[in-house]
């Protein structure tokens, strides 16, 4: 169990430390309103872990949520449900900064 979870904390730190890597990049590669930009990756960040990567795997990495599973560690219809909650909170994250 032990051993289980320091290569589960060893995968999400390195994804982790991918993200914050590739942030720089995405104003580059992607077209819009750097204010639009900067609002998604505050919300984003504003997420909880768990719930930045289940959106981080399956929208900047495409993985299926199967894939993200295994990725992060935890069973498809867990990682469903995590995912599910992180889009739910994102969406209201962004309505409440446009509302600002």
């Amino acid at each position: 169990v032990i051993s289980h979870d320091r290569r589960a904390e060893g995968r999400r730190s390195r994804r982790e430390a991918e993200v914050a890597a590739g942030r720089a990049d995405v104003a580059a590669t992607v077209d819009g309103d750097p204010d639009d930009l900067a609002a998604i990756a505050r919300a984003v960040d504003a997420l909880p872990p768990k719930e930045r990567e289940a959106i981080v795997l399956v929208a900047w990495d495409q993985l299926s949520p199967a894939e993200a599973a295994e990725v992060a560690g935890c069973s498809a219809g867990a990682f469903r449900v995590r995912l599910h909650r992180a889009r739910r909170r994102l969406a209201d994250q962004l309505t409440e900064e446009v509302r600002s």
